[in-house]
């Protein structure tokens, strides 16, 4: 079973609009080590695809400037694996990790949550494409009970 992580458990409707119309050539592949810049207007989003073998365990840390971001990461089938938002701050660095089920070509959609004027940027790096080891469950967990704490000392 795919574990999940999420910087925090957001509503699915802030992350399952519509991909931007770059269309398939528009969407990037991600690699291990390699960092990946951008930026996100009001209204877009950017796509990415990554290639996961059954087992493997994924952590892509996601640094933005001056905006909230919701990533949602799919299965090669469509269906959501993990989703999550940068924790309502608008400045630092978040991550979304996750155990694949299954082997194929995932999709991760970064995604603008408040709607602004002004462009953002926003980086990330796959620093974690491997076979999961015991441990990486256990940090998942920790990781996804920490953001449910995050929210509700924000929420009250």
């Amino acid at each position: 079973m795919v574990r999940r992580i999420c910087c925090a458990l957001v509503l699915n409707w802030f992350c399952n609009g519509q991909p931007s119309a770059r269309g398939d050539q528009g969407i990037r592949e991600l690699t291990y080590g390699v960092s990946v810049d951008g930026e996100l207007v009001s209204g877009s989003s950017d796509t990415f695809h990554v290639a996961l073998s059954a087992g493997d365990f994924l952590h892509l840390p996601i640094m933005r400037r001056g905006y909230v971001v919701a990533a949602t990461l799919s299965r090669p089938d469509g269906t959501q694996v993990s989703s999550g938002s940068t924790l309502g701050d608008t400045f630092g660095d978040d991550a979304l990790a996750a155990i694949a089920e299954t082997t194929g070509r995932y999709t991760l959609v970064l995604r603008r949550m408040a709607p602004t004027e002004k462009s953002g940027p926003y980086s990330l790096t796959v620093d974690a494409l491997r076979p999961a080891r015991p441990a990486d469950t256990v940090w998942i967990e920790a990781e996804t009970a920490f953001a449910r704490g995050v929210i509700e000392r924000r929420t009250g």
